[in-house]
């Protein structure tokens, strides 16, 4: 997993390597672990770019976790105004 677009006032990409079709769970946390964003899609090809948006979010520091067949990463994501 890798982010682009980053540092963000709101809109970025949460890009995927899969290793084939797959349910994937995108989560975003705030400083104190609460799921600002989340969202689930199948992903239908090896390599998905799924845009998130955080617009509404206060400027700071947030997690990103993607969850997919058991296997989760996550990485930091900074909102600027």
């Amino acid at each position: 997993m890798a982010l682009s677009g980053v540092p963000t006032t709101g809109m970025f990409s949460v890009n995927l390597i899969l290793p084939g079709a797959a349910a994937a769970e995108i989560n975003i946390f705030d400083a104190c672990g609460r799921i600002v964003e989340s969202t689930s899609v199948f992903c239908q090809t090896e390599a998905e770019s799924i845009q998130m948006n955080v617009t509404e979010s206060p400027a700071g520091m947030y997690i990103v976790s993607v969850s997919v067949e058991g296997i989760t990463e996550t990485a930091r994501l900074i909102k600027i105004n």
